[in-house]
């Protein structure tokens, strides 16, 4: 599934709790990618609290709770800090050129990813697909960017991105 070439489509609802961990990113690089993330820890109002705090570096462009609200931490045009040591494609540096976004959830392969953050994940990932014109084939896990591989396993096992990939196809025929 390409992008969507409609960027006028209506951003999905989410709650400001911004960062002050942002920071510009180089050369002006353009968004390319979207890094779906899941957070290792369920309790929401200590993960929220980290990532807008300036003590805690690591800030995504978003989480996503398990009962589908969306917080949004930095501007996408923001650079934030959620990647690491990464590659994509062969461009190194994945923070530089993409966003990132936190799925509330253990991380252990148990912990279920309900419907709720499933379907606001594909909102916004549709949106940030036209937004961006990002194709859906550069929706990826951390695990999927990081280096050395196996460094990192997020989203657990028993995330869905054909489940993902579906509701962003639903999304789009919404449009």
């Amino acid at each position: 599934m390409a992008s969507t070439p409609n960027a006028a489509i209506a951003s999905p609802v989410w709650l400001e709790m911004p960062s002050p961990n942002g920071e510009p990113r180089p050369n002006g690089a353009t968004i390319s990618v979207i890094v779906i993330h899941d957070t290792q820890e369920d309790n929401e109002k200590l993960v929220l609290g980290l990532f807008t705090s300036r003590s805690f570096r690591k800030t995504p462009h978003y989480t996503i709770t398990k009962s589908g609200a969306i917080f949004k931490h930095l501007d996408d045009y923001q650079m934030g800090a959620h990647a690491g040591k990464s590659c994509f494609l062969g461009r190194t540096k994945v923070n530089q050129f993409s966003i990132g976004i936190e799925l509330v959830n253990k991380g252990d392969g148990k912990d279920c990813f309900p419907y709720d953050q499933y379907l606001s994940l594909a909102k916004l990932v549709y949106y940030l697909m036209g937004k961006h014109n990002i194709a859906f084939s550069h929706v990826v896990g951390h695990r999927d960017v990081a280096i050395p591989a196996g460094r990192k396993t997020d989203p657990a096992s028993n995330f869905s991105f054909s489940k993902l990939r579906r509701l962003v196809e639903i999304e789009a025929a919404r449009h």
